[in-house]
C-alpha cells in the first residue's frame, strides 16, 4: 500500500470479501458520523469524511477494487488528487439519489414505433414488398430544434439560474429536484418559434419501403 493512506478496507471497517450491500451501508453509516455539517468546525470530522468517501469510490466500482486488491492504493491513484473519478457529490446521489429523486442526463431513448401489415398466403410465400408511411418527431427546421423563433435564443431559466435542477433544504439532508420552471433544460423560451411552438420538433411522415 502506498505511504499515508490507511487501507480502504480498514476506512470503511469492512472485510475485504464484503459484498457490495454492505460497503454502502458502513459507508453511509460512517459518511453521515463524519459530515462536516454534523461537525463544523471539525477539521478531524472533515479529513475522514474525505477519506471515507474517497475508500467508498474505490470498493464500489468493481474494475476500481479489482485493481486496488491486486496493486493498492497505486492502482487506483490519479496524482496527489487520489483516485480518478472520486466524486463526492456523485457518491452521496448513489447512496441517496433513490431517495430524494436524481436528474436523469443524457440523451433519452425515443419511443418504438409499431404497425401492423396485412398480406395474403400468396404473397407470403412469394415474397412482396410494401411501402409504409412512419410518422416521427423531428427537429423543427425553422428553430434548429431550439423552440425559439429564428433569430433568438431560448433565455436562462432565472428559476435554477441555468441548472435545470433546485435544491430545498438545509444541511446534510437536501433534496435536488427537476427545475419545473424550465423542466430541466435549464432554459425557458420567451419567443416561441411558430411552426412548432416552442417544442423544438414537429411530426414528419417518411416512407419506408420493405
Amino acid at each position: 500500500m502506498a505511504s499515508g493512506k490507511r487501507c480502504y478496507y480498514e476506512v470503511l471497517e469492512v472485510s475485504r470479501d464484503a459484498d457490495d450491500e454492505t460497503i454502502k451501508k458502513s459507508y453511509r453509516r460512517l459518511a453521515m458520523k463524519f459530515h462536516p455539517d454534523r461537525n463544523p468546525g471539525d477539521q478531524e470530522a472533515d479529513v475522514k469524511f474525505k477519506e471515507v468517501s474517497e475508500a467508498y469510490d474505490v470498493l464500489r466500482d468493481s474494475d476500481k477494487r479489482e485493481r486496488y486488491n491486486r496493486f493498492g492504493h497505486a492502482g487506483v491513484s490519479n496524482g496527489p488528487g487520489g483516485p480518478a473519478g472520486a466524486d463526492v457529490g456523485d457518491i452521496i446521489g448513489d447512496l441517496f439519489g433513490d431517495f430524494f429523486g436524481r436528474r436523469q442526463r443524457g440523451p433519452q431513448g425515443g419511443r418504438d414505433l409499431q404497425t401492423t401489415i396485412e398480406i395474403d398466403l400468396v404473397d407470403a410465400y412469394r415474397g412482396t414488398k410494401r411501402t409504409l408511411n412512419i410518422p416521427r418527431e423531428e427537429n423543427c427546421g425553422d428553430c434548429g430544434g431550439s423552440g425559439a423563433r429564428r433569430g433568438t435564443k431560448p433565455a436562462v431559466c432565472r428559476q435554477c439560474n441555468g441548472h435545470g435542477v433546485v435544491i430545498q433544504g438545509q444541511g446534510f439532508f437536501r433534496i435536488q429536484q427537476t427545475c419545473r420552471s424550465c423542466r430541466g433544460r435549464g432554459t425557458t423560451i420567451t419567443d416561441p418559434c411558430e411552426k412548432c411552438r416552442g417544442r423544438g420538433q414537429v411530426e414528419q411522415t417518411r416512407e419506408l419501403r420493405m
